[in-house]
């Protein structure tokens, strides 16, 4: 358990040194070295999100005896959704390196990351309800209550703002299209 404690600190720091760079790129609006850097940068970015993630997972089922089931279910799904959203957001970053910003696959892309962050939302929801359904039911406590916790706000926001911005690039390739058919 020391060497995943170790290997997630480790995995922070490394995240926390790649977004700082990034920061410093985007400060300086240098918009080719920023599509650049992620593109670069992603896969490594990613993995670590994703070995991070691993990491609580054992550690939330390491910490617990019961519904050992239900923690890896929700660790799959998640990882499925994650999966998705990352090929999607690389998709996006080869479209705007190629300067490719006004495309009906921008709008389906950010559609896709936007509603796969609300499925997870709906999975972190079930998967809380679930929980608490069997903990209550085989009377390992008194009371029924849903657990939330932030990541359930935070993947709704993330979804409803990309569900947003989907709606906005329609309606600028709308405008687009049309003043390409004006000249």
């Amino acid at each position: 358990m020391l060497i995943i404690l170790i290997l997630f600190i480790i995995a922070l720091l490394l995240i926390s040194v790649l977004t700082f760079k990034l920061l410093y790129i985007i400060k300086h609006s240098n918009f080719k070295k920023t599509i650049s850097f992620l593109e670069k940068y992603i896969i490594i970015i990613l993995s670590l999100l994703i070995f991070i993630y691993s990491a609580y997972t054992i550690y939330s089922i390491s910490n617990t005896d019961y519904f050992v089931f239900i923690y890896i279910a929700n660790a799959v799904i998640s990882t499925i959704y994650f999966i998705i959203i990352f090929s999607s957001s690389k998709k996006l970053l080869k479209n705007l390196k190629n300067e490719i910003i006004f495309d009906d696959q921008n709008a389906v892309e950010i559609r896709k990351i936007g509603t796969n962050f609300l499925y997870l939302a709906i999975t972190e929801i079930v998967t809380g309800l679930l929980l608490n359904i069997v903990l209550f039911m085989s009377r390992y406590t008194d009371t029924f209550s849903i657990q939330t916790n932030l990541t359930i706000f935070i993947y709704i926001t993330i979804g409803v703002i990309l569900l947003i911005i989907d709606f906005i690039l329609k309606k600028a390739i709308e405008i687009d299209r049309e003043n390409k058919l004006t000249i």
